[in-house]
């Protein structure tokens, strides 16, 4: 539940992912959303590294 407060603090989105793989659907949805953050809710192991790597790589700089 602390997610949704988080989001909606944030005027963000909640998306759903796997451990090891975001959906084809998540990821075309990060594009176009032109994301400057991330904020990843779970405990460790709940999201892996390469995920969050993809992740990163995925934020726009500004």
């Amino acid at each position: 539940m602390s997610g949704v407060i988080l989001a909606a603090k944030n005027k963000g989105a909640i998306l759903l992912v796997s451990p090891f793989k975001p959906s084809n659907s998540t990821i075309e949805l990060l594009n176009e959303m032109l994301v400057s953050d991330v904020i990843v809710l779970g405990r460790i192991g709940a999201v892996s590294n390469q995920v969050m790597d993809l992740m990163k790589s995925m934020i726009l700089i500004m």
